[in-house]
């Protein structure tokens, strides 16, 4: 919801690193979601 609320680029599988998070592989359905929100500095993890 973030992501198409921000209007930010999706990208494709390939694009994604291997493992966005230690629980978010490149093969997860919302993957380049949480990816372009990451990227972005929305959210950087429950880390930080």
């Amino acid at each position: 919801m973030i992501a198409r609320a921000l209007e930010l680029h999706l990208p494709d599988e390939e694009e994604l690193p291997a493992s966005i998070y230690s629980d978010v592989r490149r093969d997860h359905t919302q993957a380049a979601a949480i990816y372009a929100v990451q990227e972005a500095g929305v959210m950087t993890g429950s880390n930080e």
